[in-house]
């Protein structure tokens, strides 16, 4: 098998097929793309990468020795008729393994997203005919640099391209591309971030927090140079508001969900701690600071004297962290920052008398 079997040899032989062919509405869609290529001198050339049997044999191949060998005769329809390429390979069936199948996607597919003269009929229809792989090929764009230039690109295709899709975007499986795509989002006003955050909580899965907090450690706190914060959380795509939202639902959740490990709780202390070390005055936005400070001092100096025992101070930070009162709220964080500060110098603890 070559090159010039499947782009002209076997035309004859193939015309005819009856088997596995992409539907009559795609190859209809093809029709139009094509119908005015001067580029493609044989139409009866797109006959046979419309098979999907085909393919998928061809595919099929190319995990054994015939890898080098099926890989050229993929290189016509990469550079004449992409578009067919790529509505054939979002329809095909193809193991995990198939390693050809995810080069060939991740080549022709990101060129068919990002050309500004691409048919949008057509990027709907690809992503109608393969939700999963298109949100794959997306993160797997977003991967390599991780920039907000590179998100802007891919937040315009999907906002552009694909219009309505972004709540899938922004749930799907990758966490920390939808965490990154959902603040962006948010930012420029085509998603409310704190109902997002909190439905994506309540399932409370160790990957999905760990992604905002890394997100948060990556553009906020490693992006600290020591001397000036000016502007940081605006290149972040945050707010002050938005980052104390993330924070304290992010510690709400690590105070109550069994599910999370103890490796994610851990890491959510060390975030919090970081963040509030460089805004201080994030914890605290109202008028009542005094009241609130001697307040949790209060309960702090209790603990400290045995007045009190470790266990009710952690029931009233359960408690005032779920308060739907926000000065209980308020007291929840300022008792986490303090006891996460001073913890700092538990080492020169006196040893306790007995």
């Amino acid at each position: 098998i070559n090159n010039e079997d499947i782009n002209e040899k076997s035309y004859y032989g193939l015309k005819n097929y009856n088997g596995n062919k992409i539907s009559d509405e795609i190859d209809n869609k093809i029709i139009e793309a094509y119908s005015n290529n001067s580029s493609i001198k044989h139409q009866f050339l797109l006959e046979n990468w419309k098979i999907l049997d085909l393919i998928e044999t061809l595919i099929e191949l190319s995990k054994g020795e015939f890898y080098n060998s099926v890989k050229e005769i993929f290189k016509w329809p990469i550079q004449n008729i992409p578009e067919i390429l790529s509505l054939v390979l979002v329809s095909i069936n193809h193991d995990a393994d198939a390693f050809l199948y995810n080069e060939l996607t991740f080549e022709v597919i990101p060129k068919i997203l990002t050309s500004k003269n691409q048919n949008q009929g057509l990027v709907e229809e690809i992503w109608k005919l393969n939700k999963h792989l298109i949100i794959s090929i997306f993160n797997q764009m977003w991967e390599p640099q991780q920039e907000l230039s590179n998100l802007s690109t891919l937040f315009d295709i999907i906002n552009n391209k694909l219009p309505d899709t972004l709540p899938i975007f922004v749930n799907s499986k990758y966490n920390f591309f939808s965490v990154s795509l959902a603040i962006y989002a948010a930012k420029r006003g085509y998603l409310n971030l704190k109902q997002w955050l909190e439905e994506r909580l309540t399932k409370a899965e160790d990957e999905f927090v760990d992604a905002i907090l890394d997100y948060i450690k990556k553009n906020v706190i490693s992006q600290c140079t020591g001397s000036s914060n000016s502007g940081l959380l605006e290149r972040a795509q945050l707010t002050s508001e938005s980052l104390a939202n993330i924070l304290e639902n992010c510690i709400k959740v690590c105070d109550t969900s069994k599910q999370l490990s103890q490796k994610t709780k851990r890491h959510c202390q060390e975030i919090y701690k970081n963040i509030f070390d460089l805004y201080e005055d994030l914890q605290l936005q109202n008028n009542n600071i005094e009241e609130i400070d001697k307040e949790a001092h209060q309960i702090l100096n209790s603990m400290f004297n045995g007045d009190i025992t470790v266990d009710s101070v952690i029931d009233k930070l359960i408690s005032y962290g779920n308060s739907q009162n926000p000065k209980e709220n308020e007291i929840h964080v300022f008792l986490m920052h303090s006891i996460f500060n001073e913890y700092n110098f538990y080492y020169q603890y006196p040893e306790k008398e007995s």
